[in-house]
């Protein structure tokens, strides 16, 4: 009885959690791969504040 109410609290937490997704849009400039603006969305219930974040390249290969 004592764990379905654990786990019942954790799943209820879990369902109130930030949900934070990455969209891709079209590239502005085809020719350049780092012209792609994207879109960060936070799709769950409750807001997210100081949200800080970074983009790192970690390996590029010229086309051609």
């Amino acid at each position: 009885m004592a764990f379905a109410v654990i786990f019942g609290v954790i799943q209820g937490g879990a369902a109130f959690a930030p949900k934070v997704s990455v969209a891709t849009l079209l590239a502005l400039d085809p020719l350049d791969p780092f012209s792609t603006p994207f879109v960060l969305s936070n799709d769950g219930v409750l807001s997210i504040h100081s949200v800080e974040y970074a983009c790192v390249i970690n390996h590029v290969t010229p086309k051609g």
